[in-house]
């Protein structure tokens, strides 16, 4: 993960930082990378170490979007954040997302195709009357939602495993296809209550500025709002789906016609083009 990047001074700072070699962690086995904790520094330091030797040939990009955890190297990317305190901001959300993990037992799974695909949700967060049935499942003990609302045809639901479970099988049903993901929590739902209240009062402690560009946040889909209370803005992302495909929409819609992808991999890359194939990349 990010090799060619090991020499960058974004590793230098990130080590310091956080006390911990990151070109050792990029090199890990995949068992050690799988775990929260370390994949979300290992994203993040390699995310950044890419964007800036982008910045540095090209100046600021026009406009930054991320992701999930992704939204983080955004709010750094654009300025909001400095690079030391976002590797603080990361490391500790890596950290109280593990320890949610460990806490509650929760499931993900992606549904493909099957007449099922994102809805197109206004606002900040999702209403109950957007989501269509085919998506949710509560009986009063076990449940599952929508959390990743990635590109038409596929969206990733979360909630506890018999949930998911049943959400996978009506997928099915109708045609469609279901991959359980190797992740152990419920990302972007209830389960991660306590973990986003953690990280608000740790980003507090933060310094935070106005973006110097605009940002597209999975919150709402839409621009960040001048002003925004960042931290209180965070805990909300953890606890609420991740709105991509509507973030590409108000992106294009805005005038952007090129996406870069920063990190490792290109399953952004990937939805992008299935959101809106006339984008460069």
């Amino acid at each position: 993960m990010g090799r060619d990047f090991y020499g960058h001074e974004v590793f230098s700072v990130g080590s310091r930082v956080t006390g911990r070699d990151l070109a050792a962690l990029c090199q890990s086995d995949a068992e050690t990378l799988s775990r929260t904790e370390n994949a979300q520094l290992a994203v993040f330091t390699a995310s950044m170490a890419m964007a800036a030797v982008w910045a540095a040939e090209n100046g600021p990009p026009s406009a930054v979007a991320g992701f999930s955890l992704g939204e983080c190297s955004a709010l750094c990317a654009a300025g909001a954040v400095s690079l030391e305190d976002g590797f603080r901001l990361v490391q500790k959300r890596a950290e109280v997302m593990q320890t949610a993990c460990k806490d509650a037992n929760g499931a993900m799974s992606a549904l493909l195709g099957g007449g099922q695909g994102p809805r197109r949700p206004s606002g900040s967060g999702i209403d109950n009357e957007q989501i269509p049935d085919s998506l949710s499942y509560d009986d009063g003990t076990d449940w599952a939602v929508p959390v990743n609302y990635n590109c038409p045809g596929q969206t990733v639901v979360a909630g506890t495993p018999r949930g998911v479970a049943v959400l996978e099988e009506r997928c099915k049903a109708s045609g469609g296809r279901a991959a359980r993901l190797a992740l152990s929590g419920a990302f972007h739902t209830k389960m991660m209550n306590g973990a986003g209240e953690s990280l608000k009062a740790f980003a507090e402690s933060l310094a935070f500025r106005e973006p110097a560009v605009p940002l597209y946040t999975n919150l709402s889909g839409d621009r960040l709002p001048a002003g925004t209370d960042i931290p209180r803005h965070l805990e909300a992302q953890m606890t609420n789906p991740v709105l991509w495909q509507t973030c590409v929409e108000t992106m294009l819609a805005a005038g952007v016609t090129q996406f870069i992808e920063m990190g490792h991999g290109t399953s952004l890359t990937k939805l992008i083009k299935r959101i809106a194939r006339p984008a460069s990349r």
